[in-house]
């Protein structure tokens, strides 16, 4: 079993992309071999973020049992918690995505601050992408910094109660939050960057050896990307078959409380 905690759907401004139906996306899945995925709108650079959420509850509908969503909220507009109850009561989404980056925020913000607080009382997991896509493939009219690491680091150590997944995070990047958050265990880390390498140097090995693979994700970021680099990325890893088990999908299912 694989679940794959870092999926989109929708519309992605820059470039044409496969798969990024919810049919398209449980073919690539299927393909793969990945049992579920966490999805959610890929429509980040809507005015109303909200409107992304809308329209993926309405299209992943008869896929439940293979996509779970995570809504988007921006909670530097006003009506977030409105958003928020709307994704959660209504329609069933079972985390958060944060793009604080392309919303404009800090997450050392208090409006970031209240929402994080909102998410961990209700027990939703928050994932915080750190980019979308690599700085160097950014539109030349479009170019958006990553979040910023040392904030990421600070609401690590301010919520210690909440569950956080960063996202496509680079190797070094990693190594700045374990340094900035050595007795955290409130944090997880997905696989899609390729700076978080299988192959030589193997860094995700360096980092598992680190924190240990209770706290890596499975995350491929399709279909922005190929899922089977993700995939490569546990084959080159030397740990038991198990703690590969956990990798995959044991940690997830925590996480997600499946």
């Amino acid at each position: 079993m694989i679940i794959d905690v870092n999926a989109y759907l929708g519309r992605w401004p820059f470039r044409r992309l496969r798969y990024n139906t919810p049919e398209g996306l449980v073919r690539l899945m299927d393909r793969a071999g990945i049992s579920l995925a966490v999805v959610s709108s890929s429509s980040v650079l809507y005015r109303n973020s909200h409107e992304g959420n809308l329209e993926l509850a309405e299209e992943i509908e008869p896929y439940r049992d293979r996509l779970i969503p995570f809504a988007v909220i921006n909670p530097s507009y006003a009506g977030w918690r409105e958003d928020l109850e709307e994704c959660v009561g209504s329609l069933g989404m079972k985390g958060l995505r944060l793009h604080p980056n392309y919303h404009d925020y800090k997450l050392t913000d208090d409006c970031a601050s209240k929402l994080i607080r909102e998410a961990a009382d209700r027990g939703l997991p928050i994932s915080i992408a750190i980019r979308m896509e690599d700085e160097r493939q950014h539109h030349w009219l479009v170019k958006v910094p990553p979040v910023s690491i040392y904030e990421t680091a600070e609401i690590i150590n301010r919520f210690p109660e909440a569950t956080f997944i960063l996202a496509y995070i680079h190797h070094s990047e990693a190594e700045m939050i374990l340094n900035a958050c050595p007795e955290r265990e409130n944090f997880y880390i997905e696989l899609t960057s390729h700076y978080l390498s299988g192959a030589y140097p193997n860094q995700l090995q360096s980092l598992v050896d680190r924190i240990g693979v209770e706290r890596i994700l499975f995350g491929s970021g399709i279909p922005l990307k190929y899922p089977e680099s993700a995939l490569m990325k546990i084959e080159c890893l030397e740990v038991s078959e198990e703690d590969k088990e956990k990798i995959l999908h044991k940690n997830a299912e925590r996480i997600l409380s499946l």
